[in-house]
């Protein structure tokens, strides 16, 4: 097992002192997937508002991934996705 630590990252850093033992670090990702759908919902004006929401994993040995929440768009209908 391996400890990973989620910091939530945007604007002001919040550092994960004390981490999660997971298998491996396809078990990290989807936690932090979840992390990142979990605290989306308070930080919606933020990253609206052109600034991005991050969750970084990392271990002992430094960062090793990270998942990030932008938004796009500006309330005009457009002929395809962008």
């Amino acid at each position: 097992m391996t400890r990973y630590y989620f910091d939530a990252i945007d604007g002001v850093e919040a550092i994960d002192e004390d981490g999660e033992d997971l298998p491996d670090f396809e078990a990290a990702k989807k936690l932090a997937g979840q992390i990142a759908a979990e605290m989306t919902p308070e930080r919606t004006t933020h990253i609206w508002a052109g600034g991005q929401f991050r969750v970084v994993i990392r271990t002992d040995d430094g960062v090793v991934g990270s998942i990030a929440v932008t938004a796009v768009g500006d309330g005009r209908a457009t002929a395809g996705w962008q």
